[in-house]
């Protein structure tokens, strides 16, 4: 349960300022999709990712996933930054001249296939950590290091099209659906999804917390193993409290994301406030 909250709260940070990249085709039959994870473009924040320090991160990245798989993946690619896996990386080129890095992935999850072939599920989004930052001009420019690769519904250039390429061998050229919230509604959905999992977290804690109570308690209990679980008792109920501190930020950044930018310093002062600084009290 650790795990999935420590989990939970690295998916938070890092796709704050995260560039988003639509599909560039899709092809029916093999249930794969292919676009551009990222590259050396400003994002909405004016943030600049450095292609050059970036790109060994990412070769990393994928080349781990691949000897964990034996091979069969270069990683998994998650619905909307949450906790489902519903497909995997099967094919990556790092192309320096162009300053990209281009994916081919499977999709394996019927309703999330569903929502990509109806134009609804538009692109790619590299959930990271900038490792360093530095000011270029009017902009930021950041190392970012991947942690996970989603698919997402993010707004597109109206222009924008992909490729289907249709069981029957034939190609069509379709224009990507507007989401109808556009990126607010990517991060209430996922606050929502790490409230409900903290919740959980916070009910485990206690759940554990009270056992190590109760063992410190048991007559039966030698004397140097009261103190131990007193400790334990203790440190799980700051676990419980934070993870219910973290809930509470989550609902209450959630509802801020239905009347401002969700991707707004709003947003962010919560979980510098919240998040954050229970992470720090608590070790998580």
């Amino acid at each position: 349960m650790t795990k999935l909250i420590i989990h939970c709260l690295v998916v938070l940070v890092f796709i704050i300022g995260a560039v988003f990249a639509p599909l560039t085709k899709v092809d029916e039959a093999a249930h794969t999709i292919e676009g551009i994870a990222t590259e050396e473009q400003p994002d909405r924040e004016s943030e600049l990712l450095d292609f050059d320090s970036s790109a060994p991160h990412f070769e990393e990245f994928f080349d781990e996933r691949r000897r964990a798989t034996n091979g069969q993946s270069y990683g998994p690619v998650r619905y909307m930054h949450q906790l489902d896996a519903v497909g995997k990386i099967i094919q990556y080129t790092i192309d320096d001249a162009k300053k990209q890095i281009r994916i081919v992935a499977k999709i394996v999850d019927p309703g999330v296939w569903e929502k990509i072939m109806a134009s609804v599920l538009t692109g790619f989004s590299i959930g990271g950590r900038a490792v360093r930052k530095w000011a270029d001009g009017d902009l930021t420019r950041f190392e970012a290091t991947p942690v996970e690769v989603s698919v997402v519904d993010v707004p597109c250039l109206p222009t924008a099209t992909f490729e289907i390429k249709k069981s029957d061998g034939t190609t069509q050229i379709r224009q990507f659906a507007p989401p109808a919230q556009e990126g607010d509604q990517i991060m209430k959905e996922l606050l929502q999804t790490l409230a409900d999992r903290h919740d959980d977290a916070a009910t485990t804690f206690g759940q554990i917390a009270a056992m190590h109570a109760a063992k410190a308690e048991d007559i039966n209990t030698s004397r140097a193993d009261v103190k131990h679980h007193e400790g334990l008792a203790k440190a799980h109920e700051a676990m419980r409290k934070a993870s219910t501190s973290i809930s509470q930020a989550c609902r209450k950044a959630s509802a801020a994301a239905s009347e401002k930018s969700a991707t707004s310093n709003l947003t962010k002062e919560f979980f510098d406030q919240y998040v954050y600084a229970n992470h720090d009290e608590t070790g998580l």
